[in-house]
């Protein structure tokens, strides 16, 4: 079902739970599920947010057989391969079951439901008690694993993560979720922005759905060279993704950038290696990662060429040089943020040079 709330009709519930204290200023769309309200943080088109309800309709995790589970492992989910989080029940009830004291649910089990309903709209949640799946995965019954999609199988990509039982579960699925190398997309970019650190990503417009052979030959050549360099999150990307964003790298988007190798940092710095990958010699690009984990490379900023002295007494702040001027603490700075098609800013310029 599909409301439309109108706040100023309602007044009184919107100022007490679901709109900003002004009644007339909503709070964004908030999905309500078995009674319980959260912010909505899917897709605003149509065909989006029916795809995302459809979505949140099904369980918070799915039961499955053997050959289900399969069939999950080789499915593309928004265009891409999708891990899924599995539990291996050894029996139905450590599910099912009831909780509380004397409830039959396992301990596993119920924090795997609870994990489930925490995470379903970021990871894709199943469980089986099929004895053949367990065997067929190689994990205990009991057990929780990360299954990687079998579209990303590799000698250097392990299919299957299992949880040792020892430590947050929670944090151990943001963390086994992610491939040695894998896409970026969507779903998968807020795994990588948790897992923090720099990653690295390569633009290639390979299309899993129409060539996922061609798509993991290039993984399998990216996995050699990322197997050297663990301390950074290696990803490929299509060229025009709106989360590829080349032009604040200094490099083409579209076709343009096919290959390229980009790297994002902690803090948000850019960086851009010269050239592009070669799939057949990747000798550039793992001495461009040495040298970035050495911090060696220089961040990428977007800027206008650096002036040559100073304009009417004033100096010309360009992106390459803000740091070093309006950020040094060493004296305090007066600056106009123009543009010089606006009559406005201007005037005001005028008004700055004659101070100075």
């Amino acid at each position: 079902m599909l409301p439309d709330w109108r706040c100023t009709a309602n007044q009184a519930k919107c100022t007490t739970a679901y709109c900003l204290s002004d009644a007339s200023i909503p709070r964004p769309a908030q999905l309500f599920r078995n009674g319980k309200d959260s912010e909505y943080k899917g897709p605003r088109d149509a065909s989006g947010i029916v795809s995302y309800m459809i979505d949140n309709a099904a369980p918070d995790a799915r039961k499955v057989n053997a050959a289900e589970l399969e069939a999950l492992l080789v499915a593309l989910r928004d265009g891409a391969p999708e891990p899924q989080v599995v539990f291996f029940a050894a029996k139905d009830s450590d599910v099912e079951g009831t909780t509380g004291l004397m409830g039959t649910r396992s301990k596993m089990g119920d924090a795997f439901i609870t994990l489930a309903e925490r995470l379903r709209d970021s990871f894709s949640f199943a469980w089986t008690s099929d004895p053949a799946a367990a065997q067929q995965y190689g994990v205990k019954a009991g057990t929780v694993a990360v299954l990687h999609s079998r579209l990303l199988a590799g000698k250097l990509e392990p299919g299957t993560v299992q949880y040792s039982g020892s430590g947050d579960l929670e944090s151990w699925v943001w963390t086994a979720s992610l491939p040695l190398v894998g896409p970026l997309t969507q779903r998968s970019a807020p795994r990588y922005t948790k897992a923090g650190g720099t990653l690295v990503r390569v633009a290639v417009s390979n299309d899993w759905a129409d060539d996922a052979k061609g798509a993991n030959y290039l993984l399998n050549r990216l996995r050699r060279v990322a197997a050297k360099h663990t301390g950074l999150r290696v990803v490929t990307m299509k060229p025009d993704s709106p989360l590829a964003g080349l032009n604040d790298f200094g490099v083409g988007s579209g076709p343009a950038g096919e290959l390229s190798v980009t790297a994002v940092g902690t803090g948000g710095a850019k960086y851009s290696m010269p050239g592009v990958w070669s799939p057949a010699a990747s000798e550039a690009l793992d001495t461009w990662l040495s040298d970035l984990a050495a911090g060696k490379v220089e961040a990428y900023i977007k800027s206008q060429p650096v002036p040559e002295g100073k304009e009417n007494g004033v100096t010309v702040v360009v992106g390459k040089t803000f740091d070093s001027v309006v950020l040094d603490d060493s004296k305090d700075v007066f600056i106009e943020f123009y543009g010089v098609f606006m009559l406005s800013c201007f005037v005001a310029a005028v008004a700055v040079c004659s101070c100075a």
